[in-house]
């Protein structure tokens, strides 16, 4: 148990009412404060001792911890009516740790140190986002680092299928994402709910074509598009150079190269 404190003072004023262990921490308290940031010196008034956010009530005697503990409803409110040590919640609060950053890439920017969790770029301050880690790429990292269309991100669980997962652990073409909403058709969702064969997705502008939208708003006879590369192929070119058919086979014999 604390003892209490033996007759002495500090500066004049009585301590013998405090424990042991309330000057100790009374002592560490001033002994670390720097009187000089004070807008007023150490002054006691009304039992006070005021300084920079501390005060500690030196009139009223604390009680002896030696002693027996109250066993009267009176004594007990008396003690909760004792003065309490305080101390700002600065001094009490620990400080928060610095930030260890092993981040061992940096912004490009001239004269910035800011660190990047990409390897390559500026940081968001001026601008950069995460990139694929492949060179030259734009598109936006997916798990592993790459983006979708260089293997990152999950896989298609359907064996020797490295498309990218769309719902459920499948690609579109394995049965993942939205399907069409039209009864017995397993087409996946071109927009609206609808596979472009059942009114999905964006319709041609020219007047009265129904067909599907295949580059700058129109299908691909308003919209003269280029036929496809592949030889013997009269297809028209969706992007890429090739029709949609080609395309994705080019797409498949790429990634079963990175598979392998």
């Amino acid at each position: 148990m604390p003892q209490k404190m033996m007759d002495g003072g500090i500066g004049g004023h009585d301590l013998s009412a405090f424990t042991c262990d309330e000057v100790a921490f009374l002592l560490s308290t001033f002994a670390s404060h720097d009187p000089s940031m004070d807008d007023t010196d150490e002054e006691e008034d009304g039992g006070l001792i005021h300084g920079r956010g501390i005060y500690v009530h030196v009139a009223a005697p604390l009680i002896n911890l030696d002693d027996d503990l109250p066993s009267s409803t009176s004594d007990s409110e008396d003690l909760a009516h004792r003065p309490l040590l305080k101390a700002p919640s600065s001094t009490l609060a620990p400080r928060s740790p610095p930030h260890d950053d092993t981040t061992s890439y940096r912004c490009v920017h001239s004269d910035c140190t800011e660190a990047i969790k990409w390897p390559r770029g500026l940081c968001r301050n001026h601008g950069g986002v995460a990139k694929c880690i492949v060179r030259d790429c734009v598109r936006g990292p997916q798990t592993g680092g790459a983006c979708i269309n260089h293997g990152g991100g999950r896989r298609c669980k359907i064996g020797g299928c490295h498309r990218s997962v769309q719902t459920r652990g499948l690609c579109k073409t394995h049965g993942g994402g939205v399907r069409c909403g039209q009864d017995g058709c397993a087409n996946s969702s071109q927009g609206g709910g609808f596979c472009r064969r059942h009114g999905g997705g964006k319709r041609c502008l020219a007047p009265g074509c129904a067909k599907g939208v295949q580059r700058h708003g129109y299908c691909a006879v308003h919209g003269q598009a280029k036929a496809c590369l592949t030889v013997g192929c009269r297809r028209s070119n969706r992007g890429k150079r090739y029709c949609d058919a080609h395309r994705r086979q080019e797409k498949d014999d790429a990634d079963d190269e990175r598979g392998q």
